[in-house]
């Protein structure tokens, strides 16, 4: 499945880039349902002009919604590169960027197992900072979340070992 132009999130050539499973779109699927039918029964079942408007503009708004939930997690992107271990996330100008930790700074690369975790191949990634929790990475349903975080800690072994 193609995951969209990385290239702006990628300023070098990046070793490996993790995507957000299929789980992360759950949600905004089931958030897009319920609207719609509070919209639709609303809009169905009103006798005045208004409340019909009112029923379709819960509509107009689930639709919007769910276009904009399903375009930001495809521009989610996970990678580390020759600096370190990033996250680029955002669609609207104002919220969207590059975080991560330098290499230098990386504690450790941890995951979150359970059965669900395995069943669906979707885990939560935690890149802890040496220095302070307050500028960790921790990032949900990483398609390979296990693989990700088993190659930041080998190559943080290899480049900096103790």
């Amino acid at each position: 499945m193609d995951q969209g132009d990385v290239t702006f999130a990628v300023q070098q050539p990046a070793q490996d880039v993790f995507y957000l499973s299929w789980v992360a779109y759950i949600r905004p699927v089931v958030l897009f349902l319920v609207m719609g039918a509070i919209g639709l029964i609303v809009s169905q079942s009103a006798r005045d002009a208004n409340f019909i408007l009112v029923g379709y503009g819960i509509l107009f708004v689930a639709i919007i919604k769910v276009i904009y939930d399903f375009t930001w997690r495809r521009r989610f992107v996970f990678y580390y590169d020759d600096d370190g271990v990033w996250v680029f996330r955002g669609l609207l100008p104002w919220k969207k960027g590059v975080g991560g930790v330098k290499w230098r700074d990386i504690d450790e690369a941890t995951f979150d197992t359970g059965f669900f975790s395995w069943l669906t191949k979707s885990y939560r990634v935690r890149v802890g900072h040496r220095f302070t929790q307050s500028n960790e990475i921790l990032v949900t349903h990483i398609k390979r979340g296990n693989q990700a975080a088993a190659v930041i800690n080998q190559k943080l072994m290899q480049d900096f070992p103790n």
